[in-house]
Parts: C-alpha cells; sequence; structure tokens
C-alpha cells in the first residue's frame, strides 16, 4: 500500500478498483487514503475477462458508498453494455469499459471489448439514466401539481338533486376530475342539505352545502 500512500500524498484523486479483493483489503487501502486527506473514488470490479452475469455482484455498489462513504463507479468485465446501465442506476458515477475498432484484432482484449456504436449508446443511455436518479425525496414534480387535479376523483351528483335535498350516499358517486370535494370527505358531506339545485354529474363543492342537521 506505499504506493497508495504515496499518491495520496501527492493529492491525486484516485480511482481505486477492488478487482480480487475481499472486505478487508478494501478497508486497508481506504484507511491508507483517509490518512492521507486524499480524494477517491472506488470502482467496483470482478476480475475476469470477460465477467459472467453470476459473478458481478452489482449489489456491491450501494453498499461500498454506504460503508466507505465515498462516491463509487464500475470497472466492467462483461459483455454488451447492458450491466454497466444497471450499474449506473446503482449509484455508478464513472464507468470503466473496455473498447476497440474492432473485435476481430489479434491480441489484448478486442474480443470483450464495446465498440463504437455501443459506447455511444452506454454514454447515452447513462447520461439518460442518471438525469432520471432524481432525489430521494417524494414530492409532486411540476407536470404532476398541472395533472393532479386531472388525475384525482372527487363526489359527483349521481342524478339530479333540487335545493335542500339532504345528501345520501347513493346521490353520490367517485368521479374524475378532483376540482372538487375529495372522496374521503364523504362522511362530511352525507346528511348535510343542498343550498342549490345539482345536475346528474355535477362536481359537489362545499358552497354547495348546507350545515349537517342536528
Amino acid at each position: 500500500r506505499s504506493l497508495l500512500r504515496y499518491i495520496g500524498e501527492e493529492g491525486r484523486p484516485i480511482l481505486l478498483s477492488t478487482g480480487a479483493s475481499e472486505w478487508g483489503d478494501i478497508d486497508r487501502s481506504v484507511d491508507v487514503l483517509n490518512a492521507t486527506g486524499s480524494e477517491f473514488l472506488l470502482m467496483h470490479c470482478t476480475a475476469s475477462y470477460p465477467t459472467v452475469d453470476g459473478e458481478i455482484n452489482l449489489r456491491v455498489l450501494p453498499e461500498l458508498a454506504r460503508r466507505y462513504t465515498c462516491p463509487v463507479g464500475f470497472s466492467d468485465h462483461s459483455l454488451g453494455v447492458e450491466i454497466a446501465l444497471g450499474a449506473v442506476a446503482l449509484g455508478a458515477i464513472v464507468v470503466e469499459k473496455h473498447f476497440t475498432i474492432d473485435r476481430d484484432l489479434p491480441g489484448g482484449d478486442n474480443d470483450i471489448s464495446i465498440l463504437s456504436e455501443e459506447l455511444r449508446t452506454l454514454v447515452e443511455q447513462g447520461t439518460r439514466i442518471t438525469a432520471a436518479m432524481g432525489q430521494k425525496e417524494r414530492s409532486l414534480t411540476p407536470a404532476e401539481k398541472e395533472l393532479q387535479p386531472i388525475m384525482r376523483r372527487s363526489l359527483v351528483a349521481a342524478h339530479s338533486l333540487s335545493a335542500g335535498d339532504v345528501i345520501e350516499r347513493r346521490n353520490l358517486i367517485i368521479v374524475r376530475p378532483g376540482t372538487g370535494i375529495e372522496p374521503d370527505a364523504v362522511d362530511k358531506v352525507v346528511g348535510r342539505p343542498l343550498q342549490c339545485e345539482v345536475e346528474a354529474g355535477q362536481v359537489l363543492t362545499w358552497d354547495m352545502l348546507g350545515k349537517m342537521a342536528p
């Protein structure tokens, strides 16, 4: 680990592969890097060429981030780009992938490398997935805020009613849009008199209702 210590003390950012390592190996390496105060990213890696799907263990990615409180990446030796895209969805902010212009070239790892079109797909789809990751908070998006009144439902008159009629449950249906009284308030509506005439299918609002009879 003297090399890690040297690079860390130089203040260089480090992308550290975890290929052929166990948790204890990673623990010791991270301890060295933390002691130097260096900036580093851990690359999940299975050191086999090509890596079969059952040995990739993408679930290690979020566990690396949790254990070491650091950004994570993926050093990918699988065929195609699908596994790398899965890694992006699990939090990898860096992907290392072998690239070639011709898989028939002799020597090296050309036969497991991706071609230019696959690289383009990886970059484009990885960028899209990253944008879609968003945030952990569950809140309405601007588009949802616009659609919410249309998507939700209201209490609606099942048939025509006259002013003074006391609303019964059979007088109500629940349909879109959600611009009137919400369905959860049905118990607060049943038993109230209407203050005006309503037509079948008309959305009910609170100003149409009188007070509940004592």
